[in-house]
């Protein structure tokens, strides 16, 4: 059996998650170190870049810890608005018509925050002036 530092180990040990009964387009490896197990999403559809991905996170994994491999999350100073929404849209956590309640109350919290006015119920074009401005916001505006 080949050992769990080589990228042959790992191909036959990723594999595609289910998350609320929809199977992932990316493949995530299970790794436990230390008494602590996590599954780790490899943030790749192919299965021999994840199998290299997987053998080298484990190789660093042993030799640093579990802070060595925990993602990196941006910042509400530096993830707008509209890069949020597009990462929560892609995780498919929420139904359609949830994140897009959800999206239309963010927006307006946000436009509120700002201080953007609000256009007239008739004028589409301040109402996508409104919507790009207030995507352009960085999320740290919420707190």
């Amino acid at each position: 059996m080949p050992s769990k530092d080589t990228a042959t180990y790992w191909k036959d040990h990723v594999a595609h998650q289910q998350i609320r009964g929809k199977t992932t387009s990316t493949f995530y490896a299970r790794m436990a170190h230390g008494g602590k197990q996590s599954l780790i999403n490899l943030n790749t559809a192919n299965r021999t870049a994840a199998a290299n991905a997987a053998a080298s996170m484990w190789a660093k994994l042993k030799s640093e810890g579990w802070e060595s491999i925990k993602p990196t999350k941006s910042t509400g100073d530096t993830i707008k608005i509209s890069e949020y929404l597009q990462q929560v849209e892609a995780s498919h956590v929420l139904k359609k018509a949830t994140f897009n309640t959800y999206t239309r109350k963010l927006r307006t919290l946000a436009s509120e925050l700002a201080g953007l006015k609000k256009g007239t119920h008739h004028d589409k074009k301040s109402a996508a002036d409104r919507r790009n401005k207030v995507e352009q916001l960085p999320c740290s505006i919420l707190s």
